[in-house]
């Protein structure tokens, strides 16, 4: 049984950009850097705001954007929002991963992502092929997908869409 979350992207997906409705999604796609399974689910929905960066060892721009979130996350006494990384180098990088993540000094957890998988399950709405990286998702203090983001986003801009929404 896929999780709520999901579910409910995947059936976007089907709606939107005809993915075949014998096409599963498993949450074999996401793990955690021990290997184990893990979903997005487990850190959207908790009553508050979630980043979901979607990164690779190899990004350049990545390699730019990234460290301003954990700079974020480091000093904010009261962040706006959490953060959690998903990187589409797959477990068989995991050594790569981890030495990434300390020279970036993320300072937030990361799931790791097999990317044939990850692209099924979390395709673009808009019919994309695939996920650029870095892209930003974010959720709702409910685990609602409010908003998706290829390429750079600023911690101003995301904290702003929370005030005006949090306004309505």
């Amino acid at each position: 049984m896929m999780p709520p979350l999901i579910a409910g992207l995947f059936h976007t997906l089907k709606r939107n950009v005809g993915v075949p409705a014998q096409a599963e999604v498993t949450t074999a796609a996401l793990r955690g850097l021990d290997g184990k399974p893990a979903a997005i689910e487990d850190h959207v929905g908790n009553g508050q705001w979630c980043v979901v960066v979607i990164w690779a060892t190899t990004c350049h721009l990545c390699a730019t954007e990234i460290p301003k979130y954990g700079a974020y996350y480091a000093s904010e006494p009261e962040p706006k929002f959490s953060i959690v990384g998903v990187s589409l180098d797959g477990l068989a990088r995991k050594s790569a991963i981890v030495e990434t993540m300390a020279r970036w000094n993320m300072g937030f957890p990361s799931l790791v992502a097999e990317i044939p998988d990850f692209q099924l399950a979390y395709r673009h709405p808009t019919k994309a092929s695939h996920y650029d990286t870095p892209t930003f998702m974010l959720f709702n203090p409910s685990g609602q997908l409010m908003k998706l983001d290829l390429g750079p986003v600023w911690i101003a801009a995301l904290e702003e869409f929370i005030r005006n929404d949090s306004l309505e």
